[in-house]
């Protein structure tokens, strides 16, 4: 008697059972609590990364893929300004001419100090670097080239040329020169291995040497450490020769697709970290360094200083300025082929220098 009570009372808790776990669960489906475990941590990062979208807004660009982004920079490695140019995407593959021209028309844009009105000054060298961004101010210029005429202030640190160099030589150090190498054949588009190739790939594939890494011809990687070693010998030349003439880039691709930023890119770069400072968000860009075109400019202070000094001396010798002019710029135009001329001598040495 006992135990049919026991196993009545069993039956309802268990017809119970599945209505208590319905209830759970409806009570879970309809409370409004967030399901992170830390839903604080969660909200912080939101509202950073917010934030950040909206101080990048100049260089998210446009949401259709169309554009894409690229951060042009002016002034110092330490101290520079930031200007995001919209580079159309049609452009990338096929308009390197188009690219460069909307670069160099960008930069133009930047205010300029009294030092580019003189002589001998202007851009030394156009390169690629690493971009940090520290805030987003509004600019004066009135033929902004892309972003709501804001630019950003910064730091940027060129990228390690001699470094990669060294990457791409070691790769090439490493296996020794054969009797006959494996060549790639441009017509068909593949690797015409050599019978030796063949062999260790077929030894590698068998059961007792499964342990081992599978056989890997190494010249695919040589050709592309080679070629990878002839673009960085030249990288700095040509970034700089393209940007003064723009005309010589129709042939040729001298900026790598890393530096271009579609809208997508940008947000994943504000979600790469737990709530992110601006700064910690490292982009590339074109770095543009300006100085004396010189060698040094020394000689440049002493003409002038040449000019200046002989200039009044000769006004009280021939009692005009016109005359002392004259004299003078021809004094200063004797200096200068003596200092161009000595300067490259063996046993000679320019005053100045």
């Amino acid at each position: 008697m006992d135990f049919g009570n026991n196993s009545s009372s069993n039956e309802n808790l268990l017809a119970q059972s599945p209505s208590r776990e319905n209830e759970g669960q409806e009570d879970w489906n309809s409370s409004d609590e967030p399901t992170h475990k830390y839903p604080k941590l969660v909200r912080q990062h939101r509202d950073r990364a917010e934030k950040l979208e909206e101080i990048l807004e100049p260089i998210l660009g446009p949401e259709n893929g169309e554009s894409c982004v690229l951060l042009l920079c002016c002034g110092t490695p330490s101290a520079c300004r930031v200007l995001p140019v919209l580079i159309p995407i049609s452009t990338i593959a096929t308009d390197n001419f188009g690219q460069w021209s909307l670069i160099k028309d960008s930069w133009n844009t930047f205010d300029k100090s009294w030092r580019h009105w003189l002589p001998c000054y202007g851009v030394q060298q156009v390169s690629l670097a690493s971009v940090s961004l520290l805030a987003k101010i509004g600019s004066s210029g009135s033929n902004r080239f892309g972003d709501n005429h804001s630019e950003f202030p910064g730091a940027c640190t060129p990228e390690d040329l001699e470094g990669q160099m060294q990457e791409q030589q070691a790769i090439i150090d490493q296996v020794p020169d054969r009797a006959f190498p494996c060549y790639y054949d441009w017509e068909f588009g593949f690797f015409d291995h050599h019978r030796e190739c063949h062999k260790r790939s077929d030894a590698s594939c068998s059961d007792f040497e499964s342990y081992e890494s599978p056989y890997e011809c190494s010249a695919k990687k040589i050709m592309e450490a080679k070629r990878r070693l002839l673009q960085l010998s030249r990288r700095k030349l040509f970034l700089t020769l393209a940007f003064r003439r723009p005309e010589v880039t129709a042939a040729n691709d001298l900026i790598p697709e890393s530096p271009f930023y579609s809208h997508q890119d940008v947000l994943a770069l504000c979600g790469s970290w737990d709530c992110p400072s601006l700064y910690e968000l490292t982009f590339r860009g074109l770095m543009v360094e300006e100085g004396w075109l010189l060698s040094s400019p020394s000689p440049f202070f002493a003409a002038i200083s040449i000019l200046l000094m002989s200039t009044t001396l000769f006004r009280f010798m021939f009692g005009g300025w016109d005359a002392a002019w004259g004299a003078a710029s021809c004094l200063v135009t004797i200096a200068m082929f003596g200092y161009q001329y000595t300067k490259d001598q063996p046993g000679h040495r320019a005053p100045w220098k």
